[in-house]
């Protein structure tokens, strides 16, 4: 896998430990998951409650010369038709995510360790075709992310 794709991993892995999410590797969750399903990329149709994971890069944050990075995951969540309940979706992530320091995030050579994660800003999306709430919160992760040019 490549380092953005295990970094979402290990943090869908993360909120699953926690009892906040429920992960399935194969993308492939039953009818009624015993959490809201974290997806990559994209929130699944269904059920109601759901979150999504993806990674976005932060140019002006990166060094050439080192390998510890900033990299901006957005974590989607969505709720009910009821507006609270969505809030209760994101909050219970951020109750895992923001402020967790010194996370190393899956396992073996494709772990992605870090030194800090904390939530940078959050919005409403408003409803999606199916009236249910929607919010976007944007968490800043930094890490290690070593290459040949900064292998430190």
């Amino acid at each position: 896998m490549a380092w953005t794709e295990d970094l979402l991993t290990g943090l869908a892995e993360h909120l699953a430990a926690h009892n906040i999410a429920s992960w399935y590797p194969t993308g492939a969750f039953p009818a009624s998951p015993p959490h809201p399903p974290v997806a990559l990329r994209s929130l699944p149709n269904t059920p109601d409650r759901a979150y999504s994971l993806d990674a976005y890069v932060e140019v002006d944050t990166e060094d050439a010369g080192l390998a510890d990075v900033t990299v901006a995951v957005q974590l989607q969540s969505r709720g009910t038709r009821d507006p609270s309940d969505v809030d209760d979706v994101a909050d219970a992530a951020w109750e895992v995510l923001h402020g967790a320091r010194m996370l190393t995030l899956g396992s073996g050579p494709s772990a992605v360790h870090t030194s800090l994660i904390y939530r940078r800003s959050t919005a409403r999306l408003g409803v999606d075709g199916h009236g249910r709430y929607e919010r976007s919160c944007n968490y800043y992760v930094l890490a290690s992310r070593p290459n040949v040019y900064r292998p430190d």
